[in-house]
């Protein structure tokens, strides 16, 4: 069973309804640096050990997208950029050509797959 659900990531009170989700997927929220800490916050209280999210970015401001980078490792997580296949990015340019819009530039894309970092225990001699 699936079901999809929206979520106002500003708002920490509302994150914490949603429980267990197993997939978190957002798009193209991460444009202001104002914006970032509440994201971060969002994923952090969302995210645990058995689920993921994953986030489809345009790096607009390099610096933004850094600073939420460092903000999602504070919390405890652990940011990957993921890369975008040819066949993936032409498949988006065909979308984009079909509903009249301009994809972004494909250096400003960013895929990020953000998983809560595991600690182990240190192992005792």
């Amino acid at each position: 069973l699936c079901t999809a659900s929206r979520l106002d990531w500003k708002c920490l009170e509302e994150a914490r309804m949603f429980g267990n989700a197993d997939l978190i997927i957002g798009s193209d929220i991460v444009y202001a640096a104002a914006y970032t800490q509440p994201l971060a916050d969002t994923l952090a209280e969302l995210l645990n050990a058995h689920n993921v999210a994953w986030l489809g970015l345009q790096e607009r401001d390099p610096a933004v997208m850094e600073g939420f980078l460092r903000q999602l490792e504070e919390k405890g997580l652990e940011p990957e950029k993921v890369s975008v296949s040819d066949a993936v990015w032409n498949r988006a340019r065909t979308w984009c050509s079909a509903v009249k819009e301009q994809p972004p530039p494909r250096d400003r894309v960013v895929i990020l797959k953000i998983t809560v970092r595991l600690r182990y225990p240190a192992v005792l001699d």
